[in-house]
């Protein structure tokens, strides 16, 4: 039996779906399910996590910036920021970003490279900048949060275990 169905954002993908069934359009009315055809069991419909993880990547990196709900922003430059001061000072606050992480163009389709830049490791370093009044950091903490939201559903949506602790538990 088929519960679920995951795919790309792609848009012959996203129009399938909501021919479907399913409804992306608006986020307070999300549908992300539709009836199988033959047992009329509902099937789940993924974008695929990995794949979105990159394109929020590639967007806030080619955007430079996101306005979270409270008109703050989030920026790009702070993850450039904290790159070039860890290249100075040679070494690095527990995270692990590279030169490959921000000029991630050469590399596009690295999973591993978007998770290593969105993550919790590169969010503490940032608020640890910030914290100790380094120039530059004084208004990180929108892409400490966005880096921490992203973090943490990618590890739910990358979760394998009930018995996984914190955002790591389905």
């Amino acid at each position: 039996m088929i519960v679920s169905l995951t795919c790309d954002g792609a848009p012959a993908n996203i129009a399938m779906l909501q021919e479907l069934g399913c409804s992306f359009s608006d986020a307070t009315h999300l549908r992300t399910t539709f009836p199988h055809p033959a047992t009329k069991e509902p099937v789940a419909a993924f974008l695929d996590p990995c794949h979105m993880l990159k394109l929020v990547r590639n967007a806030f990196a080619t955007k430079g910036a996101y306005l979270d709900k409270n008109e703050k922003i989030a920026a790009w430059s702070n993850i450039e920021q904290l790159h070039e001061l860890q290249e100075k000072e040679g070494l690095h606050f527990a995270n692990k970003l590279r030169t490959a992480h921000v000029q991630w163009q050469r590399q596009p389709m690295k999973v591993r490279l978007a998770a290593q830049v969105m993550s919790l490791s590169v969010a503490t370093a940032l608020a640890e900048c910030r914290e100790l009044g380094l120039a530059g950091f004084i208004n990180s903490k929108p892409t400490e949060k966005l880096l921490t939201l992203v973090n943490n559903i990618s590890d739910v949506l990358n979760s394998r275990s009930m018995y996984q602790k914190g955002w790591k538990k389905p």
